[in-house]
């Protein structure tokens, strides 16, 4: 079989390639089986196993591949077998390798030889271990960074709560002493209990806002269909003494079904418009435009203002906790309500930034799953 013409093609492909004849002798080894293999052609005896292939063993172990089950061997008796996993100890070192053996019949059907193709698969399992590896790590450090944001979660909740108790008895004795003493001490004094109220009262909405911030991330329920268009009035009635304090005009399009929590999606709705309506504040005419359009499996909702805008290094600023771009003493609030609609939106798989908007205020923007009917 040597001098046949058509087996020298196989020395041109890239798997090793070996014919043994009915005493499993090899007759036949393409150039690259006699790389990988060592095989010597016409070497006598049954006894090639062990010389012609070194040392053959269960991948993985130090068990000796069972001769009876070599994939050429068992050709020889009409069986087509793989293993897909199969390590040669050669002296150049340890071959993980991937063989499919066949029968080979002559005209009249009888088997002549067996035939056995190779493949180095030494590259793909040593990645695959790596991957492995890599894969464990990083179902442990996941694992560790979800008990870390749960325990800083929990801390933020017992924290908030347990502060809330004393600073209501301060803030309460502080007015009591506004109320009984405000007047007759000298100005100074007065200046002083003034702040005092002032920053308890900051206080306590910052204690609030984050125990609200702690509860959206402790929050686990099944997401039901939610009505975006009967969400945005209840928004909208909420906000009616803030927008018309300001004269600000809230303008609703079309709204979606979403699917989400409905508690949470209201707190995200009430925090990014109430959001609008407080900077919207500082136009002429104040102005709240809400809108959706679908985008894939979501929907991408836009909650644009008129106002003085944010410049474009500080739009992802907005979203982190206690960042103000602006004095309290200008704009209301703690800081804390972007960043609360930022984890609801994130809850439900979206995602939240800000642009400019059309008008030259700002346009916040938010994605929310579509629900399984919706338009």
């Amino acid at each position: 079989m040597r001098d046949v013409g058509a087996f020298h093609v196989l020395d041109a492909i890239p798997v090793a390639v070996l014919v043994v004849d009915r005493d499993g002798v090899p007759t036949y080894a393409n150039r690259q089986a006699q790389e990988l293999l060592g095989t010597v052609v016409g070497e006598p005896g049954p006894q090639a196993e062990a010389s012609s292939l070194h040392r053959t063993y269960v991948a993985g172990t130090d068990e000796p591949y069972p001769t009876e089950r070599m994939p050429r061997l068992r050709a020889l008796t009409g069986e087509r077998s793989h293993v897909d996993d199969m390590e040669i100890h050669t002296p150049q070192g340890i071959v993980a390798v991937e063989v499919w053996g066949v029968p080979l019949f002559d005209d009249e059907g009888t088997i002549t030889n067996g035939a056995a193709v190779y493949t180095d698969v030494t590259a793909r399992k040593r990645a695959e271990v790596d991957l492995a590896v890599h894969s464990e790590e990083l179902l442990r450090l996941n694992a560790e960074l979800t008990r870390s944001n749960d325990e800083l979660d929990q801390f933020a909740h017992i924290a908030s709560h347990d502060l809330s108790e004393p600073l209501r008895s301060i803030s309460g004795f502080v007015q009591l002493l506004a109320r009984r003493y405000g007047g007759r001490l000298d100005e100074e004094a007065d200046h002083f209990i003034a702040r005092t109220v002032e920053g308890t009262v900051h206080m306590q909405a910052l204690i609030s806002d984050l125990l609200a911030y702690s509860e959206v991330a402790r929050t686990r329920v099944p997401f039901v269909e939610v009505d975006g268009g009967e969400l945005m009035a209840a928004t909208v009635e909420t906000l009616t003494a803030s927008a018309g304090e300001h004269h600000t005009e809230i303008q609703v399009g079309p709204l979606p079904i979403v699917l989400g929590n409905p508690a949470r999606l209201r707190q995200l709705f009430q925090n990014v418009v109430g959001n609008a309506v407080k900077f919207s504040a500082t136009a002429t005419t104040p102005r709240v435009l809400v809108e959706a359009r679908r985008d894939g499996e979501f929907h991408e909702f836009s909650v644009s203002d008129n106002g003085i805008g944010i410049e474009p290094q500080y739009r992802e600023r907005v979203f982190r906790m206690f960042q103000r771009l602006n004095k309290r003493e200008e704009f209301g609030g703690t800081g804390i309500g972007l960043p609360i609609a930022k984890k609801i939106v994130e809850l439900h798989g979206g995602r939240i930034w800000a642009t400019e908007g059309a008008g030259g205020g700002t346009d916040i923007r938010f994605t929310l799953p579509a629900s399984a009917g919706g338009s």
